[in-house]
């Protein structure tokens, strides 16, 4: 699982207005989605976050995670607000391996 944070989300809205953060956010939305394969599951949690579900190891996690995270520091042209657009993102095994390794131990 990968969780995304847009830095700076407020400064964006304070400085450019909300329908210009609107367009930071359906960038990114859009930015993720064309970025993953059609079984993994991408989700705004709200504000300014948003998740991704993927199948895969962690490094292909990290992977996705930094070629997202590029993909929309280099989208200044897309968007009058992106050349502010920074992302942070965490990356995390899921509930599957918790629960696997959990079962492990129990035995």
């Amino acid at each position: 699982m990968l969780v995304f944070d847009l830095d700076h989300f407020k400064a964006i809205n304070d400085r450019f207005g909300m329908p210009v953060g609107d367009d930071v956010l359906r960038l990114f939305g859009a930015l993720a989605k064309g970025s993953m394969r059609t079984r993994d599951f991408v989700a705004r949690l709200g504000g300014e976050e948003f998740a991704i579900i993927i199948r895969g190891t962690l490094e292909e996690g990290i992977a996705v995670a930094e070629r997202l995270r590029v993909a929309f520091e280099d989208a200044p042209a897309r968007c009058a607000a992106a050349m502010w657009g920074t992302v942070s993102v965490g990356v995390r095994r899921t509930r599957r391996d918790q629960y696997r390794r959990a079962d492990r131990a129990r035995r």
